[in-house]
């Protein structure tokens, strides 16, 4: 006879391992279409933001000088005389560097006045500047504290300078705004 075998339990039978279907091609390039648009529309909004457009736009000394000078005078009672001067000065002088001469951030008011007299500049402009500079200069190392009669004719001297200056930029106008080394007031 022949041996018995012994007939396994259908807990001890395994199945045959399943081979998955493949993915549907179509599936496939329906994401990858999706992901495409969703990246086209990510790089359309960036370009038309208009943050990203006004970055682009070019640097305008005067206004920035003007701004500045505004700035100041809607704060010039709570700012020191001091500090106004400072403001009033890195103004004018960014101004200068663009629409007169090169030199003038690193110049003292002396040898501002003296640059631009040999570029030909007007007498009423050298004088204006001169004067303004000097004011500023006053101000600046002033060992009392002046009150607001003083710092006031400041800011608003300048700010008529630079609205009233008909100067055109110098040949090379820089492409970004200059790195200020006077921290901005609040």
């Amino acid at each position: 006879m022949p041996p018995e075998d012994t007939i396994p339990d259908i807990d001890d039978i395994t199945p045959p391992l399943e081979i998955p279907e493949a993915a549907d091609p179509t599936m496939w390039i329906l994401i990858g279409v999706a992901l495409l648009i969703l990246l086209i529309i990510a790089i359309v909004t960036m370009t038309r933001s208009p943050k990203l457009r006004s970055a682009k736009q070019a640097y305008n000394a005067r206004k920035s000088a003007l701004d500045k000078l505004h700035h100041l005078k809607e704060n010039v009672t709570s700012t020191e005389p001091a500090q106004c001067a400072l403001v009033s000065t890195e103004a004018l002088k960014e101004y200068l560097f663009n629409y007169h001469d090169p030199a003038s951030p690193y110049s003292t008011t002396a040898e501002i006045t003296e640059s631009l007299r040999k570029k030909d500049t007007d007498e009423a402009t050298l004088e204006k500047i001169a004067e303004l500079l000097t004011q500023a200069d006053a101000l600046k190392y002033a060992r009392s504290d002046s009150d607001i009669n003083a710092r006031l004719p400041l800011v608003e001297a300048a700010i008529q300078f630079i609205r009233d200056d008909k100067s055109t930029p110098q040949s090379v106008e820089p492409s970004e705004e200059p790195e200020s080394d006077q921290k901005a007031f609040t």
